[in-house]
């Protein structure tokens, strides 16, 4: 369906931004649409399998390697 369509939009947009690691959190959400911040880690979740602080950990890491 069309929203299913716009959060899956959404939520790549969203991973991209977490990649700055300037932006918080509630910065990313409120780029996406979302003005409730848990809202939006719970459906950050469901498309990725972990949480939005999760996925940013995991880049850092893979920065320092």
């Amino acid at each position: 369906s069309f929203h299913e369509y716009l959060t899956l939009a959404r939520m790549r947009e969203a991973a991209h931004l977490l990649k700055d690691a300037n932006l918080k959190i509630y910065d990313v959400a409120d780029r996406v649409g979302f003005n409730d911040q848990r809202y939006f880690s719970a459906v950050f979740k469901r498309y990725f399998n972990v949480t939005p602080m999760q996925y940013k950990e995991q880049l850092e890491e893979k920065n320092e390697l």
